[in-house]
């Protein structure tokens, strides 16, 4: 909430221009943001064959899970429903792609696992992006933090 009212206090932003236009999710989200979960839990599946690196394992932490409805619907709101469109009115779409890449990517644990956050997020920005949304955007954090926590190991 305090990020929505920073949004609209701050810098003058309605709660649908930090959404992107729509509040409501549609099937339009689900399929962008659905669609490159799958894609990038593919990619990382790939990524561990090929490097022998992990397991793969059915141990869901519903607990977490049901943290993470919350938590990422925060970093979404943060990240791009905030951030990104605010620097999207600075430098236009690809400056707040990276750049949001970036700072979402400094609030992780550096090394490896920040890079991936950073390439994570551009894709996150893309999909807010072009899907018109931010429901796109959380339905892909939503399903690649199901997917990571739940079975990679």
């Amino acid at each position: 909430m305090a990020v929505l009212l920073g949004g609209r206090y701050l810098f003058g932003m309605t709660l649908r221009e930090q959404w992107n236009g729509r509040l409501r999710p549609t099937l339009r989200d689900l399929m962008y943001g659905g669609g490159a979960a799958l894609a990038l839990f593919a990619l990382f599946l790939g990524g561990m064959a090929a490097t022998g690196y992990g397991r793969v394992a059915w141990e869901p932490n519903w607990a977490g899970h049901g943290a993470n409805l919350f938590s990422n619907l925060y970093e979404e709101s943060l990240a791009r429903g905030l951030l990104l469109q605010v620097t999207r009115r600075i430098g236009g779409n690809l400056f707040c792609i990276v750049w949001t890449a970036l700072v979402f990517g400094s609030m992780h644990p550096f090394g490896w696992y920040a890079l991936g956050i950073v390439l994570t997020t551009w894709i996150l920005a893309w999909v807010f992006l072009r899907a018109g949304s931010l429901w796109a955007g959380y339905i892909l954090h939503q399903g690649l933090d199901f997917f990571m926590d739940s079975l990679l190991h």
